[in-house]
């Protein structure tokens, strides 16, 4: 999937900007993508005080729970990324992970091209309910997930404070 910018809604400081009129691809993660997107994982990671967290950082899983990593390209340089799994808690939907789009990328609807994708191969593969968790200092996803029709679950006692989120494998308008 290739996405330009004029289907775009282009940001703040970076409207313009050489990187903004660039085309980006969504497909698999390839090896040669993993420095990059832990990279801007990290930055991520640092700016919420969410620095540690090892799990967020591992790229390249194999197994037979692996539906897709996928990753948002611009000139074959990583730019975002999305994990796809089947839910361990519920072996008749897919999961949804490790959704991030590099801070210098924003604003160009990667995010929601990505999350299209995922949903997509869910389907594909068979599923036909999808979830995924967040916290709540990632408010822009948060406003992503409820523009693109997931509906928040009702909160259960535990000592995280991540929200989760389910939807049917529609596709993403």
């Amino acid at each position: 999937m290739t996405v330009n910018q004029d289907e775009d809604e282009a940001r703040g400081d970076r409207e313009g900007s050489e990187a903004q009129l660039r085309p980006f691809e969504v497909r698999s993660l390839a090896p040669r993508d993993a420095p990059a997107v832990r990279d801007f994982v990290q930055v991520i990671l640092l700016a919420h005080g969410l620095a540690g967290d090892r799990e967020l950082l591992r790229y390249g899983l194999r197994g037979e729970a692996l539906i897709a990593e996928l990753v948002a390209a611009i000139d074959d340089v990583a730019v975002g990324t999305v994990t796809v799994t089947q839910s361990r808690l519920r072996p008749d939907a897919a999961w949804v992970s490790k959704l991030f789009v590099d801070p210098l990328h924003r604003g160009r609807r990667i995010g929601r091209a990505l999350l299209a994708r995922a949903v997509d191969d869910a389907r594909a593969a068979g599923f036909q309910r999808i979830g995924l968790s967040t916290l709540p200092v990632f408010r822009d996803a948060i406003r992503l997930y409820e523009d693109t029709g997931w509906v928040r679950a009702p909160r259960r006692p535990t000592r995280t404070s991540e929200l989760v989120y389910w939807r049917t494998t529609a596709a993403i308008g």
